[in-house]
């Protein structure tokens, strides 16, 4: 045997110790048949006893409480303006250049608010 599947076989079986020393242990799960019957073994010879701090459940374990609806903090009510655009949009009404301009510019006002909010 050369010495780099030597050394390959020394490594599987070291993978192979720590394996069995963790399940052993009980730091790691059994997988195969004979792991499980020798860990249902093990355990039936002495009881496992929770810590103090495990013996009741947690809060989050206890039904939810009901939760309160948030909304978002840009949600506002719109102002009179805005309605009377609104219904002037609505009802089919002629937006003049003017105030086309006017809201263009009221647009460009809150987003620049917005974004200095955002900050």
């Amino acid at each position: 045997m050369t010495s780099g599947k030597k050394q390959h076989a020394a490594q599987v079986n070291l993978g192979d110790l720590v394996q069995r020393a963790f399940l052993k242990k009980g730091l790691c799960l059994p997988v195969t048949e004979e792991e499980v019957a020798a860990a249902e073994q093990e355990l039936g010879k002495a009881p496992v006893r929770l810590p103090a701090s495990l013996a009741e459940p947690p809060d989050f374990l206890s039904p939810p409480r009901p939760l309160k609806p948030r909304f978002p903090s840009y949600v506002r009510e719109p102002t009179e303006l805005e309605d009377e655009m609104a219904r002037a949009a609505r009802e089919g009404g002629e937006i003049t250049p003017d105030l086309e301009e006017k809201m263009r510019r009221d647009r460009l006002d809150a987003e620049s608010k917005s974004d200095d909010s955002d900050k």
